[in-house]
């Protein structure tokens, strides 16, 4: 289980690092596709750092957990983790995209 947990965390230090990025400016890193009806880019890439910061916390907590134990509860929290950390993406595309694509 180390070397899960070593992936998880590193998964999340990138999606920490580019969510960091894409909340001071650079929504480059998303596809044109993504932003082609958005008109407030400074509201979409804070709203799209922090639901990617937010998107990493769970593979941080799977991580830690699985680090303790062996059992199947890191895969759980990991999945309905990131079930819930896709929700503020899922928002944040249709309130300033219009819609998911």
């Amino acid at each position: 289980m180390f070397t899960f947990s070593i992936i998880l965390f590193l998964t999340s230090v990138l999606l920490i690092i580019i969510g960091v990025s894409i909340y001071k400016g650079n929504i480059e890193l998303i596809h044109s596709y993504h932003q082609e009806n958005v008109t407030d880019k400074v509201g979409y890439g804070k709203a799209m750092g922090k639901a990617l910061i937010i998107l990493s916390l769970p593979l941080i907590a799977s991580g830690i957990i699985a680090f303790f134990t062996e059992s199947a509860i890191p895969t759980v929290v990991l999945i309905v983790g990131m079930v819930i950390g896709f929700i503020p993406i899922i928002k944040a595309q249709n309130k300033y995209n219009g819609g998911i694509f």
